[in-house]
């Protein structure tokens, strides 16, 4: 076969393999954006039916720290929410909470599976999509008494489920103007304050889990240093005295200030000079959506708690 005759037919063949390639791809796109658009309107169907509306006037309100806290200072705190999680539960047992970020928009029901396989292809009504939806780690404690408390959720391109996290990498003053992030479980809400944002990977040191004190210290640490949000968690400084310390001629005063040191405080320092006390923290963690192994992470601690009289 000569030159001329291969190029005449590779110059019939390369148009009709690009219309293919294209129409493929043109399809794939259209079945992609046609299940992303289904979880969204199921989602928004969920939502409407979660009843997420106005507190009623008969809730009684218990603050967990203080012996007296009424409906009015809850609602001040809270925006008036109220999700009816009976029915949410109807539709999936699995539903344990409600996340709500209102500096971005975010508000989904979260559910627990019993690994962190299924709910990353699967919509709270159990269809088969890829938005998946937003769940708690299958290892966390969902009475929320763990140091760390993971959340899990695809970074879509529209921005739903957990997409729009990038705006607090991207735009660190979203934070700065509105820093909390609000999850309501049956009995409890919680509020949260954001101070830490960066990207980590699959794997890292970012999902250890603290089982003790010096553990959640530690890891405090480490997150720290990972930290990127400049008003966020500050990194850890020891004292010039802890410093200086001569290991060759440790004094009682010297041992005294070590022990100190080790005591693992719960007061943790933030970029912009304030001093606060941190317990417990959540952790909510997305893809990258650049087809890596990276994860954007959010980490906020608790800032204020109420228990919800049912």
């Amino acid at each position: 076969m000569n030159k001329e005759k291969i190029l005449r037919i590779l110059d019939f063949l390369i148009p009709i393999v690009s219309v293919v390639v294209v129409s493929i791809a043109g399809i794939y796109l259209y079945r992609v954006n046609k299940e992303h658009n289904i979880a969204d309107e199921e989602y928004a169907v969920i939502e409407e039916a979660a009843g997420v509306t106005e507190l009623p006037e008969s809730m009684e309100i218990e603050e967990t720290n203080e012996d007296e806290e009424t409906v009015d200072e809850y609602k001040q705190t809270f925006f008036n929410i109220h999700v009816n999680f009976d029915a949410l539960n109807k539709i999936n047992e699995d539903v344990i909470g409600w996340i709500y970020i209102p500096s971005i928009g975010l508000s989904y029901p979260v559910l627990q599976g019993e690994d962190n396989k299924y709910y990353l292809s699967h919509t709270m009504e159990g269809t088969l999509n890829s938005s998946g939806s937003i769940f708690m780690d299958a290892e966390s404690d969902s009475d929320m008494l763990g140091f760390n408390t993971f959340f899990y959720g695809h970074a879509m391109k529209n921005g739903t489920m957990f997409g729009s996290l990038k705006e607090f990498l991207k735009h660190p003053d979203t934070i700065d103007k509105n820093p909390y992030i609000y999850y309501f479980t049956k009995d409890h809400a919680y509020k949260y304050r954001i101070i830490a944002t960066y990207i980590t990977h699959q794997g890292s040191n970012t999902y250890m889990i603290s089982e003790t004190k010096e553990q959640f210290y530690n890891y405090m640490q480490k997150v720290s240093k990972w930290n990127r949000y400049e008003n966020g968690l500050a990194p850890f400084e020891l004292d010039e005295d802890y410093g200086n310390v001569d290991w060759d001629t440790l004094t009682m005063e010297d041992l005294e200030k070590i022990d100190e040191l080790l005591s693992f405080s719960n007061v943790y320092a933030l970029g912009n000079g304030e001093n606060v006390e941190v317990d417990r923290i959540i952790t909510l963690s997305t893809c990258s959506g650049n087809g890596t192994g990276d994860r954007k992470i959010v980490q906020a601690y608790l800032f204020d708690e109420y228990k919800i009289k049912n």
